[in-house]
């Protein structure tokens, strides 16, 4: 995170054309390069990231992950966020949790779809009304049961 975005983009796209998997390590992560790193996440297969960087790039805040729980829940809403990732592992003070996809990529592609309509509603309601672990949960559980209809 480093480098500017654009060639880390091209790098990992070539990387794909090439049939190689890309992994990145998403920390530190800083607010300034949060919408660049959110951008270099839709070109990679594998991500690995902190307690404190997976709910800011979900924008659940800056409040680091508590529980093992909160971390499964963050590792499958950034799975359905980023179609594209096969696998996210979310590590935290008190263990890591692995996640990866296991829908078809039509699938993958509805979840991603549905998750994303669900986002933007619940981005319209109040923000008040729920905290975000419980919003992502029933964006994630919703996206994930219509794709697995459609699966």
């Amino acid at each position: 995170l480093e480098l500017p975005l654009e060639p880390m983009v091209v790098a990992a796209d070539e990387a794909h054309a090439a049939g190689v998997h890309v992994c990145l390590r998403a920390s530190p992560l800083n607010d300034s390069r949060l919408s660049e790193v959110r951008e270099l996440v839709g070109h990679v297969d594998v991500l690995f990231v902190g307690e404190s960087e997976a709910p800011r790039l979900l924008s659940w805040g800056s409040s680091g992950l508590a529980t093992l729980d909160e971390a499964g829940l963050a590792a499958d809403s950034l799975l359905l966020r980023w179609p594209n990732l096969s696998t996210v592992l979310v590590n935290t003070r008190i263990g890591c949790v692995l996640a990866q996809q296991r829908l078809s990529p039509t699938a993958q592609a509805t979840a991603g779809s549905i998750a994303g309509r669900l986002r933007r509603e619940a981005g319209r309601r109040s923000r008040s009304r729920t905290s975000p672990p419980a919003a992502a949960s029933a964006a994630a559980s919703s996206a994930a049961a219509a794709a697995a209809a459609d699966a």
